[in-house]
């Protein structure tokens, strides 16, 4: 595994890094940890991991930066790289499996495992690219049914077949050196959220496929840093920036706020959902509790996607790259 180089990116990261890296450095691959300014015992744990290589920023740069500093810290003769969250387990195959898929496939750009829950339930692996029809299918429900069916369904009707999809999700990348060098690696203007997004996005149009690889898989915690710490709105406001983002770099600006104002009524819809089951649903101080957090939540998305709106609507027209979706 000399040729694939493994890029980690930790922050406020000592609750999953130990495990993380436990699982990755028996594959032989090198591997590089940015830590982008950690205040608790990140650098301490991955200290004790002797082959590792540790790159200290002294501050947060933000995911796609950090990404980008660290394949430019790893040795050019590197063909693979494995981009990499710290709040993922791999299983013993999981390196090996998504590299020989890569090399099955000369025509993939990008790939990703399987990704599952701590008590083995199905997680989102991929999704669509932002654009019209993604957005109706989120206002309509079309979306949160197919996930419903894909997480009852699971493992043995869901996921079982590599596929070609809009993008695949950053908990883990496995993407050739070339394609990465090709697309000049993450955005950095997108600090938090989207880069995956964006990347896959200027990949495919360059040529490359991106491609979700179903023959291996990861444990995926989430929320494995700062999100667990932060209870603000911070976070949110990173997402719906990026989803803002994301449409304005890729679409024309008339798509982008048609996208972004369905996103809008999505979160509302939401909203309006949880405060009926909460209307009708027999008084439970931890299911209140639980339903008032995911209330908060759909409303702060709500008015911060309204100001993400408003900016597109004072926005320049310029056309996007993607065209109509």
């Amino acid at each position: 595994m000399a040729e694939v180089a493994i890029i980690l990116v930790t922050h406020n990261s000592a609750g999953f890094i130990g495990p993380c890296l436990s699982s990755v450095v028996p594959s032989g691959a090198d591997v590089v940890v940015v830590d982008n300014g950690s205040l608790d015992e990140t650098r301490e744990i991955i200290r004790q991991y002797p082959k590792v290589q540790l790159i200290e920023t002294g501050t947060n740069f933000g995911y796609g930066k950090a990404i980008n500093l660290g394949a430019a810290q790893a040795q050019s003769g590197h063909k693979y790289l494995i981009l990499s969250n710290t709040d993922v387990v791999y299983r013993e195959d999981t390196v090996s499996t998504m590299i020989s898929f890569l090399e099955s496939h000369p025509d993939i750009g990008i790939t990703a495992p399987r990704q599952i829950s701590p008590h083995g339930g199905w997680q989102r692996s991929y999704g669509d690219i932002p654009g019209m029809w993604t957005g109706v299918k989120d206002v309509l429900g079309i979306s949160s049914a197919i996930r419903w069916y894909r997480r009852i369904c699971w493992p043995r009707r869901v996921d079982s077949r590599p596929k070609e999809v809009g993008y695949v999700f950053g908990a883990v990348l496995a993407l050739r050196r070339e394609a990465y060098q090709q697309a000049k690696g993450f955005d950095e203007d997108f600090y938090f959220y989207g880069d995956e997004s964006d990347l896959c996005i200027r990949l495919r149009k360059m040529g490359w496929k991106v491609v979700f690889c179903p023959f291996t898989e990861v444990i995926h915690y989430g929320g494995g840093d700062s999100t667990r710490l932060d209870q603000s709105d911070k976070f949110y406001r990173y997402l719906t920036k990026s989803h803002a983002m994301l449409a304005k770099k890729h679409l024309p600006l008339w798509q982008a706020r048609a996208y972004v104002w369905l996103e809008k009524l999505y979160f509302q819809r939401l909203a309006l959902g949880f405060r009926l089951v909460k209307r009708i649903s027999r008084k439970n101080t931890r299911k209140d509790a639980s339903l008032d957090h995911r209330i908060w939540v759909m409303d702060v998305c709500t008015k911060l996607l309204a100001e993400q709106l408003s900016q597109l609507n004072a926005s320049e027209p310029k056309a996007g790259s993607l065209g109509a979706c």
